[in-house]
């Protein structure tokens, strides 16, 4: 990516937030929920069972390694909801190539 790329990027970003920050909250909740709806947007959020396929792995595997604190990095909303981070699990997969 050059810097102009780099900078069009972020400046992408800023725009979206500022508009994001703009928009009317029941807006907002309708976008969020089409959004949500619509099978072409992906999110990099994934949850155990993805994670886990992604990894190449049991979930059941990953659920020790979260337990053991010994598996990649992610974040618990609540009490109940386990999310990853697909950039996390990237790292984590480079930090433990052979």
């Amino acid at each position: 990516m050059t810097q102009i790329d780099a900078y069009h990027a972020e400046l992408a970003r800023q725009i979206a937030a500022q508009v994001v920050a703009e928009l009317p909250r029941e807006l907002a909740v309708q976008v969020a929920a089409e959004l949500r709806d619509d099978p072409s947007v992906q999110s990099p959020w994934l949850n155990s069972e993805q994670a886990a396929t992604y990894l190449g792995l049991e979930p059941r595997g990953l659920e020790s390694m979260r337990r053991e604190r010994r598996g990649p990095k992610f974040s618990r909303i609540g009490n109940r909801i386990v999310r990853y981070h697909v950039a996390d699990l990237d790292a984590w997969l480079r930090e433990h190539a052979r």
